[in-house]
């Protein structure tokens, strides 16, 4: 038995500065990819960053627990990798799959 998914989406509009722009272009040539991909992309990417800010932000005491953004006192350091799944993580995952098709039926 087929199953159906209904498909949601939301539009964003959103007024780029040329550079931005020209930069998601240039990503999505070299990728292969569409701009809009690359954009999807990146801003899910930008969502992780800020997650892990706010973890960060949990992590101290309830006094200090916002990180003040001040660009004069701080940055933000991202550092990125592209990792590969070990065989464990693979097989974690195919297990967990499994699992959740099972739960499906």
């Amino acid at each position: 038995m087929a199953q159906t998914t209904d498909k949601k989406t939301d539009v964003l509009n959103l007024r780029l500065d040329p550079a931005l722009a020209a930069e998601i272009q240039r990503i999505a040539e070299w990728r292969g990819s569409t701009a809009s991909e690359i954009a999807r992309e990146l801003m899910r990417n930008g969502v992780t960053v800020e997650r892990q800010l706010q973890a960060q932000e949990l992590h101290r005491t309830y006094e200090n627990s916002k990180i003040d953004r001040d660009p004069e006192r701080g940055y933000l350091k991202i550092e990125a990798c592209w990792a590969f799944y070990t065989p464990r993580e693979l097989n974690e995952r195919d297990a967990q799959l499994s699992e959740w098709e099972e739960s499906r039926r």
